[in-house]
């Protein structure tokens, strides 16, 4: 893009109808990006929170780790793949993504940032550190957070407890999360 002020939100389907901005907003303020010089610049949108941002003015952080092929992705240890991006919709710089997907068991991740391992931070925020490791209980949400001043990725893991028997407990299948980024 080239050098400017420019100023975007996310209109879905080919309309102005429903409209997201700022903070994943409807009908929300637009989205400022300045540009000192020509950039390219990726944008990426979110259905399922309609958070709207890019990789100019958001970190753009990634938890690649050996569950993602439960959640989803093509594989494991994917960097690229947006399905475990954890994003900041309401702008307070702290960066989140949870699911029940995640089958019980023991998992390692780490935070990869521009869907790439080229930069990534491990265990306490160390850069190319060793891998985070995380255990799911059964029947659990695991949160993952990203802290970008520290570049500390913490998981952690909450039980949802349900007053059925798990015997009579129905099964619930989730839509997949679709993320969608383009490149301008």
């Amino acid at each position: 893009m080239p050098a400017g002020t420019w100023h975007y939100l996310a209109a879905l389907n080919g309309s102005f109808e429903e409209v997201y901005g700022a903070n994943a907003t409807l009908g929300g303020p637009e989205i400022t990006l300045a540009l000192a010089q020509p950039t390219t610049v990726k944008f990426y949108y979110d259905n399922k929170t309609h958070w709207i941002t890019d990789n100019q003015n958001s970190v753009i952080v990634t938890a690649p780790g050996d569950y993602q092929s439960e959640i989803g992705c093509p594989g494991d240890f994917d960097p690229g793949c947006l399905r475990s991006w954890l994003e900041d919709p309401d702008g307070n710089g702290i960066y989140q993504f949870s699911t029940s997907a995640i089958p019980a068991g023991n998992y390692q991740t780490k935070a990869a940032i521009n869907e790439s391992f080229t930069e990534n931070y491990g265990a306490g925020g160390v850069p190319n550190g060793p891998d985070i490791s995380f255990t799911v209980p059964p029947s659990a949400t695991v949160t993952f957070t990203y802290d970008p001043v520290s570049h500390v990725l913490s998981v952690t893991s909450t039980t949802n407890r349900s007053r059925r028997s798990p015997l009579t407990r129905p099964t619930r299948r989730w839509p997949a999360r679709r993320c969608r980024s383009v490149t301008a």
